[in-house]
């Protein structure tokens, strides 16, 4: 008895293999039909809620550098629910540069050189200062020169405590303690004003804390993350008010 049916011609074997080898490629590739399932932290944001960041490097920090701290800080909101939108400005070497109009939504980040931090009279261990009180805030100095001495204090007491054989942790990097920093006083002008005692938030960082910076556990709380959406969403209702005020009054 012949098995009508039950053998197929070459051509159709083919076309049913490359059938099978796509099915199992879809079904193994991340990029493709599976990812839309995969539930990823970057996606977990409203992205209705995003910040527009401006970045004054006077203290001249490598591009390599500052791209890491961008994103050690975005992590930080992006974990909060609010997405940010940085951009880097340079009026003093860009000779056609003009100001990018500030609105309800927009804030600077000024990483000063060590003399700044100096002139605006802020302790010597102090990583950056926010001034100023109340909402509509939008300046924030981070203290380059400061974050880079405590990177290197805390690579040192690495390496005493590795010579003397104990058991040590290693140290963070200047990106991670600029990153959080960075995050740290722009949380200020979010609707913390004051400090807390855990997480990102803390006046003085610890031992732990600088090793939380390693792993990104430094984050804001839970309650601090609701905070920072309501100013968000308060800032969104003021309809991108232009600010009374510009930069050049903090920047002279």
């Amino acid at each position: 008895m012949k098995a009508n049916g039950t053998r197929k011609k070459p051509k159709e074997r083919r076309r049913l293999l490359g059938v099978l080898l796509v099915t199992l490629a879809m079904e193994s590739s991340p990029s493709l039909c599976r990812s839309e399932k995969v539930s990823r932290p970057d996606q977990m944001a409203d992205t209705t809620m995003t910040i527009t960041i401006h970045v004054y490097n006077d203290a001249e920090v490598s591009p390599r550098i500052l791209v890491e701290a961008k994103r050690i800080a975005a992590k930080a909101f992006r974990d909060a629910g609010v997405e940010t939108r940085w951009l880097d400005e340079d009026p003093s070497r860009d000779q056609g540069y003009k100001a990018r109009p500030f609105r309800s939504l927009d804030m600077a980040v000024r990483i000063a050189a060590h003399f700044m931090a100096q002139s605006l009279d802020q302790p010597d261990d102090a990583l950056g200062v926010a001034p100023g009180s109340g909402p509509n805030r939008h300046l924030t100095y981070v203290f380059y020169g400061r974050a880079e001495q405590l990177a290197r204090q805390s690579k040192a007491e690495q390496m005493r405590q590795a010579l003397v054989g104990r058991f040590f942790y290693p140290s963070p990097n200047i990106e991670q303690l600029l990153g959080h920093a960075m995050a740290h006083e722009l949380g200020h002008l979010l609707g913390l004003d004051g400090h807390s005692a855990t997480g990102i938030m803390r006046a003085d960082w610890n031992l732990a804390d600088l090793r939380s910076t390693m792993y990104g556990d430094l984050a804001f709380t839970q309650p601090q993350g609701e905070i920072i959406r309501a100013e968000v969403r308060r800032r969104i209702a003021a309809g991108g008010m232009p600010r009374q005020s510009g930069l050049n009054t903090y920047f002279e």
